[in-house]
This record gives C-alpha cells, sequence and structure tokens, in this order.
C-alpha cells in the first residue's frame, strides 16, 4: 500500500502538456525565386515535416503520457504514404531517396 501511494504521488507529479512554437511577424521580403512565376511538377512528390512539441515543468513522464504521444503520431500517419525520420544513416528507400548520379568518364588531353 505504501508504494502504490508513492507511485499515485509520482503520477500526480506529472506536468506535461502540448507546446505550441509560434509564428513571428514577417523579416522582410522572401525574394529567392526573384518574381518568377513557378508551378509544382506532379511527378515529384510533397514532402511535409511534422514536428510535435511537448512541455513540462519538471521532467517527468509515465506510461499515459507516451501512449498519448504514440498515439499522435499514429494518427498523423493516416494521412501520408511514407514515414520516416529527417535523421537516417544511409539508404531508407523511400521515393524521396536521393540517387547518384554516375560520373561521366572525363579524360584530359
Amino acid at each position: 500500500m505504501k508504494n502504490q501511494k508513492k507511485k499515485d504521488k509520482k503520477e500526480d507529479e506529472r506536468d506535461v502538456e502540448d507546446a505550441i512554437i509560434k509564428i513571428g511577424e514577417s523579416e522582410g521580403p522572401f525574394d529567392e525565386i526573384c518574381g518568377i512565376e513557378i508551378e509544382r511538377e506532379p511527378s515529384f512528390p510533397v514532402r511535409v515535416t511534422l514536428q510535435y512539441y511537448k512541455a513540462t515543468s519538471n521532467g517527468v513522464i509515465n506510461e499515459k503520457v507516451m501512449k498519448d504521444i504514440n498515439d499522435q503520431l499514429k494518427e498523423s500517419q493516416n494521412y501520408g504514404e511514407n514515414f520516416g525520420s529527417l535523421v537516417v544513416d544511409g539508404k531508407t528507400n523511400r521515393p524521396t531517396e536521393m540517387k547518384k548520379q554516375k560520373k561521366k568518364n572525363q579524360s584530359r588531353r
């Protein structure tokens, strides 16, 4: 019973909530395309990066918090076709995988 009270007290100490990163005011013109009209090439996939932030005042989490995070990530996967980390070490087999181009034989005369 004493251990259960300690466990309940620990769970009461958790303080985790969704955090929001606010988009600030524009800091000037974005003229990277110099006024050129652009159009999306439909043969290339659209890439979207989702970032989720949680805030805690004390670093205490429990299984319910982790389950909620897991459920949130799984829910977002209902809207896409391919998933992965931006941090990779090697081949990912994604359709957007960078393919190395073969170097042409360049001989100097």
